[in-house]
């Protein structure tokens, strides 16, 4: 590999520079498919030191590096997802940190694949909260709740046609079997294929299969809403989905900005000058606030290298129109000198899941 300069990364440089983080990454991590995570962090790094790094700075010297430091703050945050999903279930910080320790530690020792590290993390962390509970007959109706969040997880993260709603409780079941999505779902299992099913319609198969993703995703939406879900692009029925993909590719182009903001031009003067410089939007995130308010995120490497997050306030009303009331960026790396006088305990400072610590477990 050439070296480069981090001043002027090329696309054939960034190539590879990924295919350095990826050789590291499955040299060391035989079972777990961990290589965009640690990619992410360093590649955030690797943008942070853009401006200040010296002309003969290497970016492949500094993937290698960098990339224990990478994997420690990879583990912590594994550790924090399962320590947040244990602590809202449970409102007991330490065996939050107990049940997350366990799991990142049958992650480190298990041999067998793990291709999608989320999900089987919080599948593992919400077994072991199962388990724990199951010991405790006191805690019978939280380890009931949880058994049934577990059914229902698993039936939204399935990708196939049937839909299980079984194990919602009774009000939340028949709110759903009474919605006009359930019945349009019982329609579409009636007929044995696609085919059957574009038939009846008179359309094209490919119409029809549209058909049926819009069938499936609303009656998902409306499924975790039911359950109390307010953050994530799930909550989005079919077609306030594709409102907002639409909304998010007429921010990057700054076409018919003037719609949304409905006359507002200092609004739309923000939101220009807020978009300038953003070619495309790697991430985003919805937070429902109330009824048609949410928060959109949107999360941008801008300019192919200054990690930006925008978030939008916007009413996304029952016509699936957008209105925005507000937009605001927020600066996601920056660099901060540290006080002369601050002195951080030795302990304090030690990562919970060192590099070291994390090699010796995989090597056992």
């Amino acid at each position: 590999m050439s070296d480069m300069n981090i001043r002027d990364i090329s696309g054939a440089d960034y190539e590879a520079v990924l295919r350095t983080i990826t050789e590291l990454s499955e040299e060391r991590f035989h079972f777990l498919n961990i290589v965009e995570d640690i990619a992410n962090h360093i590649l955030m790094r690797l943008f942070k030191f853009a401006s200040s790094a010296k002309p003969d700075f290497k970016a492949q010297e500094f993937v290698e590096t960098i990339f224990p430091r990478a994997v420690e703050d990879t583990f912590q945050n594994y550790q924090k997802a399962a320590f947040a999903y244990c602590f809202s279930k449970t409102k007991e910080p330490e065996l939050s940190e107990d049940i997350s320790q366990e799991a990142i530690m049958e992650m480190l020792l298990s041999r067998n694949n793990i291709n999608n590290i989320s999900a089987w993390l919080f599948q593992v962390t919400h077994n072991l909260l199962c388990a724990y509970y199951e010991r405790l007959s006191q805690e019978q109706r939280v380890y009931e709740l949880l058994r049934r969040d577990s059914a229902i997880l698993q039936e939204l993260s399935k990708q196939e046609d049937n839909f299980d709603i079984t194990y919602l409780n009774d009000a939340d079941k028949k709110m759903i079997i009474a919605s006009e999505e359930y019945k349009k779902y019982e329609e579409l299992l009636s007929f044995e294929s696609l085919t059957d099913f574009a038939q009846s319609l008179d359309i094209s198969e490919k119409t029809a299969q549209k058909r049926k993703e819009k069938i499936i995703r609303d009656l998902k939406s409306k499924t975790m809403l039911a359950m109390g879900w307010e953050a994530s692009q799930d909550i989005l029925n079919y077609n306030q989905y594709h409102a907002i993909q639409r909304f998010i590719r007429e921010l990057l182009s700054l076409e018919n900005i003037e719609k949304y903001v409905k006359s507002n031009e200092e609004l739309s003067r923000k939101v220009s000058d807020t978009m300038q410089g953003i070619e495309q939007v790697h991430d985003w995130g919805i937070v429902m606030l109330k009824n048609d308010r949410f928060m959109l995120h949107i999360f941008s490497l801008k300019g192919g290298k200054t990690p930006t997050n925008i978030s939008f306030n916007i009413i996304l009303n029952d016509r699936n129109s957008i209105v925005l009331e507000s937009c605001k960026e927020t600066e996601l790396v920056a660099t901060h000198k540290m006080p002369e006088n601050l002195r951080i305990p030795i302990h304090l400072g030690e990562s919970l899941w060192s590099y070291a610590k994390v090699v010796s477990i995989l090597e056992q």
